[in-house]
């Protein structure tokens, strides 16, 4: 029988160590490489982190964004923050969709006293389906939210978002299975430049995109233009005029009889996108008659001139690079309304 040699064992705390360190410069030289390809952070959007955010909307300093992609795009929280500070700012604007359900739902909570910024978009106020496309995330909210069963999944959130919004490398775009996939097909993995951050701020990156690719959304926005011609114009005023003297209005008088204060915001658009707005909802018909018929205060880009200054690079959305100033400029008028 041969004996083993005895070989020196380092003690387990280096060995620790060591694996450790080696795990830190995997990551670090990991996030390094795909930052130096343009990856950035990225969080995953989910209805348990829409809620997370709307259960902090509670608090007489609290300013809620309520919209859709044009506020979620062009609005950024940290930086409204400095304008205000103080005070708590929530983001629950959502992509594509009318943000109605939502601002009904804060205007009818007994506990909330707040301020929300609503973006709001004639297009969706002028039609019979408004009311229910936030639905869903509004009945996940009141119904799922608070269940201890969720709990984990409650907690699992926090701490994913914390992660992707600091780690490129826990971004969705680089998963194994995606690398793979683009490997196996000769292609090249490309960053996405639309991301979310943990306060559900979503900068879009235009101005990083190839020029090919701003020029296809921008064609794309273009195209989805053309109003419907089954709704004449007349049915459209009939319904924006139900919409804003009856449902809005009423949702106002309860949030001001709390205290809670409400401000109408027109985003910008350009080039193809304005012109088409002039002329399928001109704004002495609709937006000029929002204050008229419910005494809510609006905030339209056009009146404004450090407001109208912003070129969309898709006609609807501003750049990342714009948001900072839009928002501070953005900011100070709204504090001119809120008096």
């Amino acid at each position: 029988m041969i004996d083993k040699p005895n070989l020196p064992v380092a003690p387990h705390k280096y060995q620790w160590l060591f694996s450790i360190c080696l795990v830190v410069s995997l990551v670090i030289g990991s996030e390094w490489y795909w930052r130096t390809q343009g990856f950035m952070p990225r969080v995953v959007d989910s209805d348990m982190l829409w809620s997370i955010q709307r259960n902090r909307v509670y608090g007489d300093s609290t300013i809620v964004i309520v919209g859709s992609s044009r506020a979620q795009v062009g609005i950024d929280p940290e930086i409204m923050r400095l304008e205000y500070p103080g005070y708590k700012i929530v983001q629950l604007a959502k992509i594509g969709l009318p943000a109605f359900y939502t601002l009904q739902d804060l205007a009818n909570d007994p506990n909330f006293t707040g301020i929300i910024l609503y973006s709001a978009v004639v297009s969706f106020l002028a039609n019979e389906f408004y009311r229910r496309d936030q639905k869903y995330l509004v009945d996940y909210y009141h119904r799922e939210f608070f269940k201890f069963r969720n709990l984990k999944e409650r907690i699992d959130t926090h701490v994913r978002v914390f992660l992707q919004n600091y780690l490129a490398i826990l971004s969705q775009d680089l998963v194994l299975k995606k690398i793979v996939q683009w490997n196996l097909q000769n292609r090249q993995l490309t960053p996405n430049y639309y991301i979310l951050k943990a306060n559900r701020y979503r900068p879009v990156y235009y101005s990083k995109m190839p020029p090919e690719s701003v020029e296809r959304i921008r064609n794309r926005k273009i195209a989805a233009l053309t109003p419907n011609p089954k709704r004449a114009n007349n049915r459209r005023q009939r319904i924006f005029q139900e919409n804003i003297s009856q449902d809005l209005s009423h949702l106002y008088i309860h949030l001001r009889q709390r205290g809670g204060k409400l401000v109408f915001i027109r985003m910008p658009t350009s080039g193809p996108h304005w012109s088409q707005d002039t002329i399928t909802y001109p704004e002495w018909a609709y937006w000029n008659k929002i204050t008229e018929w419910t005494g809510i205060s609006t905030i339209h880009f056009r009146d404004y001139p450090e407001l109208l200054k912003y070129e969309c690079p898709d006609t609807s959305h501003l750049d990342a690079s714009d948001v900072p100033e839009f928002t501070r400029a953005l900011g100070r008028i709204i504090r001119t309304k809120l008096k």
